[in-house]
C-alpha cells in the first residue's frame, strides 16, 4: 500500500465508547429517574475556560430540563457567553451496584418571553409546592426570587448509567 491510506469510512468524532442506543423502557426508565430525582449538575466555564459546577433544582420536560437562577451568578454569566453545557443527575450513594445517573451534554439559554416563561414557571410550580407559598417565605427568599430568570438546558446528547443492570450498564438517547 506505500504510504497510501487504507479505504474504509472515515474518523468518527463522537465518543470512542459511544453507548448503543436504548430502548422505549430503558427511555422510559431513565425520565422516571429524572421525575425521581430533584438536583441537577450544571457544568459551565467561564470565558477564560476556567470551569464551574452548580447543583441546582430542575424540572423535566422529557429530557430537557428547567430552572431558576439569579441572572448575575458565575453560571448565569458563563451560559451567557458559552451555552455548550454538561448536566448529570444522579442520587447520592455508597453502594457501585446501584450508581444510576444521566449524563448529558447541550446547549442551555434563558427563557424569554411570556408562553414559554409561564410553562416553565408552572411546571416548577407543579413540583416545587414552596413556590406556591413565596409570599410566606423568609424576605431574603422572595427577593432572589423578583431578580431570578428562568434557563432551559436542551440535550444535543443523553446517556443513562444504570449499574444495577450491570457495572458499567450504559444506554445514549435520542434527545
Amino acid at each position: 500500500m506505500s504510504g497510501d491510506r487504507m479505504a474504509g469510512p472515515p474518523p468518527q468524532t463522537e465518543d470512542r465508547d459511544d453507548p448503543p442506543l436504548g430502548g422505549a423502557s430503558e427511555r422510559a426508565a431513565a425520565l422516571a429517574f429524572l421525575g425521581a430525582n430533584h438536583v441537577m449538575a450544571l457544568a459551565t466555564q467561564s470565558p477564560d475556560g476556567t470551569p464551574h459546577l452548580v447543583s441546582l433544582l430542575y424540572v423535566h420536560d422529557e429530557f430537557s430540563l428547567d430552572w431558576v437562577s439569579d441572572p448575575a451568578s458565575h453560571h448565569s454569566r458563563h451560559l451567557q457567553t458559552e451555552a455548550r453545557c454538561a448536566v448529570a443527575v444522579a442520587p447520592d450513594t455508597d453502594a457501585f451496584q446501584i450508581i444510576q445517573g444521566l449524563q448529558m451534554k447541550g446547549r442551555a439559554r434563558r427563557l424569554e418571553g411570556p408562553v414559554e416563561t409561564a410553562a416553565a414557571l408552572g411546571r416548577l410550580a407543579l413540583r416545587y409546592d414552596f413556590l406556591a407559598r413565596l409570599g410566606s417565605q423568609p424576605g431574603a427568599l422572595v427577593e432572589a426570587w423578583k431578580k431570578a430568570a428562568l434557563y432551559r438546558f436542551t440535550p444535543e446528547r443523553v446517556v443513562w448509567i444504570d449499574n444495577r443492570q450491570g457495572f458499567g450498564y450504559k444506554r445514549r438517547f435520542e434527545p
